[in-house]
């Protein structure tokens, strides 16, 4: 084999193990792709939650951990938890949250009967 057929087997070798690391690095780059149901459930509920409180209030949610997941009929799932309001002075107040989310005809997550309580 001639140098110049070896360097273009080099080059080519070199040009495929970059395009498949690239394509592993992109096929695990999708987050919301991987996440567990338990994880899209607490992020469907959080988002409905954060829905219902002043936009100009922080929020902070319970870990997944204090988030209670409660699997209801018609394959719906009852999510509660709780979540601090935070004002700009740093005035905290907690409150429980909990909401029922399950899939739409087209497949996606929506809440319905979300309500939050103060501590």
């Amino acid at each position: 084999m001639s140098l110049r057929h070896h360097q273009i087997l080099i080059l080519f070798t070199l040009g495929l193990s970059i395009l498949a690391a690239a394509g592993f690095i992109l096929a695990r780059s999708r987050p919301d792709a991987r996440l567990s149901l338990s994880e899209t459930l607490v992020k469907v509920s959080r988002d409905a939650a954060r829905s219902y409180i002043r936009e100009d209030l922080r929020t902070s949610f319970s870990d997944a951990a204090e988030t209670n997941i409660e699997t209801l009929p018609g394959d719906k799932y009852r999510v509660s938890g709780w979540v601090d309001a935070i004002s700009a002075s740093g005035e905290i107040a907690r409150q429980s949250y909990s909401c029922v989310i399950y899939r739409t005809p087209n497949g996606d997550w929506d809440a319905e009967d979300v309500a939050i309580v103060p501590q």
